[in-house]
């Protein structure tokens, strides 16, 4: 499933779009650690679902093995409405949307869908977006300018319907968070990571 800032919303099978769209119920760091379902998830998990810093660097820590990218979709669009008013932009700019897995050693581990702005972006930077097969943080955490993140909300999604239709065929329940990613204070990038339900990596 794409994220659901993306001006690429997925596209449901017919089958079942008679059911009526789902509900998410998205929380802050504070609200998901109150929940009676936070005891029973992987410390390691809740520590990615939490954390403020590069899950890429965190994925490194945890596994002792470089993370990589396999790259499911990449293009340019327009930057619609919704995505507009959560980086602090115009509608119709020139964004990059991009919907990746982070992997291990061949494993997928984390689903993460990026609008990412291009306006404004320095050169290299940008070069290396179009091309490159480095996650996006690691990336312009490269670029020597300061890189944070802000609005992070966690849920759970457990939407069997959605499940369904989505290209990954993930078929049980598992954890989501998105976020704005900033550079050098602006906002550049809102996140969206769907991580698989079999992540363990305590």
């Amino acid at each position: 499933m794409l994220a659901d800032f993306s001006a690429h919303p997925a596209r449901p099978n017919p089958s079942v779009t008679d059911r009526g769209p789902r509900t998410v119920i998205w929380m802050n760091s504070d609200d998901f650690l109150r929940t009676d379902a936070a005891p029973g998830i992987d410390p390691a998990l809740r520590i990615l679902l939490t954390s403020d810093g590069s899950i890429t660097l965190l994925l490194q820590s945890l596994l002792l093995s470089p993370i990589e990218v396999e790259i499911l979709r990449q293009e340019e669009t327009e930057l619609d409405h919704a995505a507009a008013e959560r980086l602090e932009a115009e509608p119709g700019v020139t964004a990059l949307f991009r919907d990746v897995w982070l992997t291990a050693k061949g494993r997928r581990l984390v689903n993460a869908s990026s609008v990412i702005l291009l306006d404004g972006m320095a050169p290299p930077i940008l070069a290396e977006l179009r091309g490159n097969r480095k996650p996006l943080g690691l990336l312009l955490q490269e670029s020597g300018q300061l890189v944070s993140r802000d609005r992070l909300q966690i849920a759970p999604d457990t939407d069997p319907i959605i499940h369904a239709v989505s290209e990954y065929r993930i078929n049980r329940s598992t954890w989501m968070r998105r976020y704005r990613m900033c550079l050098s204070s602006r906002p550049v990038a809102l996140i969206h990571e769907r991580f698989d339900p079999d992540l363990t990596l305590s």
